[in-house]
């Protein structure tokens, strides 16, 4: 009997989940955007790691979303918002 639980525990070792913290996501996708626009990396992630689009829309820092307003704006996808001269 306890040869069998010790199988039990070793195989639930061995196909642990890896979380996805918002944390991990932001960095990585910054590196990736390193290399093509943000966008384009956040997509490329969610691909690359099967993750559904909304689940990423909620894993999207303050500062990533600020970047990604930033290119939209530069491109055109979206009015600038109004901006104090200074």
């Amino acid at each position: 009997m306890m040869g069998t639980m010790a199988k039990k525990v070793e195989l639930d070792k061995k196909n642990l989940i890896k979380m996805l913290t918002p944390e991990k996501f932001n960095i990585e996708v910054k590196t990736l955007s390193d290399k093509m626009p943000i966008m384009d990396a956040i997509l490329y992630y969610c691909e690359k790691h099967t993750l559904e689009y909304e689940t990423a829309a909620s894993l999207i820092s303050t500062d990533l979303k600020r970047s990604l307003r930033k290119e939209a704006e530069d491109l055109n996808f979206i009015r600038a918002t109004s901006k104090l001269p200074i």
